[in-house]
């Protein structure tokens, strides 16, 4: 599980031709989604599926809210 600190998402700029744009000049295309909300340990939450993820993400405040065990590298 890769968890990412949400305050990069202010760097995202979208537009209609359903491309994103980060700060750095890369382009993310982006796709139809399936969302559902559920609850994980209890905690109302938003998952996105994605069947071709080669990751798994979480964002830092949903791992703190969840009480996952958390690694930080150097």
């Amino acid at each position: 599980m890769n968890v990412f600190n949400e305050d990069l998402l202010a760097e995202v700029s979208f537009s209609d031709d359903s491309q994103s744009q980060l700060s750095d000049g890369l382009d993310i295309t982006t796709r139809p989604e399936f969302r559902l909300k559920r609850a994980v340990n209890n905690l109302p939450t938003d998952i996105l599926l994605d069947s071709g993820a080669s990751v798994s993400m979480v964002s830092l405040s949903l791992a703190r809210r969840l009480k996952l065990k958390l690694k930080f590298g150097k």
